[in-house]
């Protein structure tokens, strides 16, 4: 009987961890490390660690969540290696997911193999609270281009029935930022969408008169540096010399 078991991306698929960037064409499968067997057209073969973690989902052996994040950020440019550990850590993950703390032990276990200081630098920037791969890769950008850390999913309470969150606050400046995804204006059963419309120009208008600033973005403009920092300094953010190098190909 094979040791083989579904990982990395065919792993996130089956735990339906969204990503950050294009999603290859091969399946991925590992096994042990003295185990044999060749990738294929369709099939690509990795070496695993002995105490890798599997789960079952449907009678396939799969790593489990916090593996898959942690084997996945091996392997990863920077950015998507975050985004993947954020994704399978999000506090809002409707199915079995990570914790931050379970996917830093796993790379710790492992710490001096292939691509472990990668790893590390993603897990330790890694959070729970990013809810989209977008947000991630905003946050990931963000400190990239020298821009101060923001808070995230700050709420803001308007009245005693009218809370806000947001996705990224900096407390010092005072300044709100909205990654927008334009998901909240796609039409809805039901729902009128010039009364979506009205809603959201409410909540930015009673956000932007709690703060001292207010920024908007898609991902378009994290994409484009320039543009970026743009739409950032104008809304009064300081810009200090960037810790990383850009992630200038978020490769989706």
């Amino acid at each position: 009987m094979t040791d083989n078991v579904y990982s990395h991306h065919a792993a996130a698929a089956l735990w339906r961890i969204p990503l950050l960037g294009a999603w290859p064409m091969k399946v991925d499968v590992v096994g042990q490390r003295e185990s044999g067997g060749r990738s294929s057209e369709q099939i690509r073969r990795r070496a695993g660690a002995h105490d890798m973690e599997v789960c079952t989902i449907d009678d396939l052996r799969v790593t489990s969540p916090a593996q898959t994040a942690a084997d996945l950020a091996r392997i990863l440019p920077r950015i998507e290696a975050v985004a993947a550990i954020d994704s399978a850590c999000w506090r809002g993950r409707s199915g079995p997911r990570a914790s931050v703390e379970h996917v830093r032990a796993i790379i710790d276990r492992n710490a001096e193999d292939r691509g472990g200081q990668r790893a590390t630098d993603a897990v330790t920037f890694a959070t729970d609270l990013a809810e989209s791969v977008w947000e991630t890769a905003s946050r990931v950008v963000i400190e990239e281009l020298g821009f101060p850390r923001p808070v995230l999913q700050q709420s803001f309470r308007w009245s005693a029935s009218s809370t806000y969150r947001v996705d990224f606050w900096w407390p010092e400046q005072g300044i709100i930022g909205e990654f927008d995804g334009l998901v909240k204006y796609a039409p809805a059963a039901g729902v009128d969408p010039r009364d979506t419309l009205i809603r959201e120009k409410v909540r930015e208008d009673r956000l932007r008169s709690m703060a001292s600033g207010f920024v908007r973005w898609t991902a378009s403009d994290v994409r484009d540096a320039e543009r970026f920092v743009r739409l950032l300094s104008a809304a009064g953010l300081p810009r200090t010399p960037p810790r990383h190098a850009y992630a200038n190909a978020i490769r989706a």
